[in-house]
């Protein structure tokens, strides 16, 4: 087996490990994760002052990568004031981790409204960076980021490299579900968009495309909205971390939270699809078959 196929058969695998972990399996494809393990605990719902939510991620101990479109109040058209803003940590059906409001933040668009409906010309601005009043990140943990180049996004769009999103939906607010398998198809807006193939619907806006890099959860991108092409099939469009401005300057090294070290990430990520009932020598996967399949993947030979 040359490389090539060996890395397509490693990914096929890994979406057996995402069906078959023990997380539940929702009628979408998706699978609901134990929002209370890392790396999901960094994942939080952006509260709009009780009228709406979205979904946010940890990039530090109180900064938060979201959607601009998820600070903005569409109803009196303005931009909402920061003090508006709750984002809730590690959030599944009425707990959650630690929750703080904002302090200020910073968004791509500008001062001028944003669109009713999704318009691609604004997609590589839809993005935010949030400062909360608290530190939650030292309760919860945070991811690190993964500020990849447009070269080596097109990378991750010709070979099957595993990436995935993980949010909050309009149809199950309640807690974290995960989509595996997410598909770079294409790079648009100078390469600061990102089309990808998983299904991102409302409450997901924010939420974080995922990779597993050097032994690292990082943010890949942060999702904005979702299209349909001229089949009417669905695709997301997605800011890529990389573009989006200053965000160098607050994002910190990711840590897995108090008590946890290195050697803890792919066992808490295990333990997030896994049911608690079972006993672990009866789980399918083991820590270590599963770091063997999410490894940075060998070079690939031949043309490409």
């Amino acid at each position: 087996m040359n490389r090539r196929d060996a890395l397509t058969v490693a990914c096929l695998l890994l979406s057996l490990i995402f069906g078959k972990a023990g997380g539940a399996v929702t009628p979408d494809g998706r699978y609901l994760v134990d929002a209370s393990r890392y790396p999901f605990s960094a994942i939080g719902r952006i509260n709009a002052d009780g009228e709406a939510f979205c979904t946010g991620v940890l990039i530090g101990e109180r900064h938060v990568l979201t959607a601009a479109h998820c600070l903005y109040d569409f109803k009196s058209r303005s931009w909402r004031t920061p003090g508006e803003i709750h984002f809730v940590a590690g959030y599944q059906r009425g707990k959650w981790l630690a929750h703080a409001v904002g302090r200020s933040y910073r968004q791509g668009i500008g001062d001028g409204g944003v669109p009713s409906s999704p318009d691609v010309a604004f997609a590589a601005q839809d993005w935010g960076i949030l400062e909360l009043t608290e530190p939650v990140g030292l309760k919860t943990g945070w991811l690190g980021i993964e500020a990849t180049s447009s070269k080596a996004l097109q990378e991750y769009s010709r070979h099957p490299i595993p990436l995935f999103e993980a949010g909050y939906r309009r149809d199950r607010p309640y807690a974290v579900s995960v989509g595996p398998g997410c598909r770079i198809l294409g790079l648009f807006g100078l390469g600061g968009a990102i089309a990808h193939s998983c299904d991102v619907i409302r409450g997901g806006s924010g939420s974080p495309l995922l990779s597993y890099v050097g032994g690292k959860f990082s943010v890949v991108a942060i999702n904005s909205m979702r299209l349909r092409t001229q089949d009417g099939g669905p695709v997301s469009v997605a800011v890529a971390v990389g573009r989006i401005d200053g965000v160098a300057n607050v994002a910190a090294p990711p840590c897995q939270g108090p008590g946890s070290t290195d050697s803890d990430v792919l066992k808490h990520f295990i333990e997030a699809f896994s049911d608690p009932g079972e006993p672990a020598a009866k789980r399918l996967f083991s820590v270590k078959f599963l770091e063997t399949l999410l490894r940075d993947p060998p070079p690939l030979e031949g043309k490409r």
